[in-house]
């Protein structure tokens, strides 16, 4: 069950921030999966066929969900309330 934080008194909130460090590693990670997708995509056009098109395909599903998914689940927010911590996200 979701609490809803506007029938919570709030003590204090605070947006969620990253620092350098966190903001390098995602931007490393993406610009490898992006370049990997690269790779695979040239790899299936040469191949040809319905083989290579179905292998970039699900490579497509694939990194867009790993770049995705942890985005919607990332904190947006951090609510201290009487009864604990509330973090909102996205998703």
């Amino acid at each position: 069950m979701r609490a809803d934080s506007s029938l919570i008194p709030s003590l204090h909130s605070s947006k969620a921030s990253y620092d350098n460090f966190v903001k390098a590693i995602t931007l490393t990670v993406i610009i490898g999966l992006i370049t990997l997708m690269g790779f695979i995509s040239y790899l299936a056009y040469i191949e040809g066929g319905t083989r290579g098109l179905a292998v970039l395909v699900i490579t497509v599903i694939i990194i867009a969900s790993v770049i995705v998914i942890p985005y919607l689940y990332s904190p947006r927010e951090f609510i201290i309330t009487t009864r604990g911590v509330l973090v909102k996200r996205l998703f």
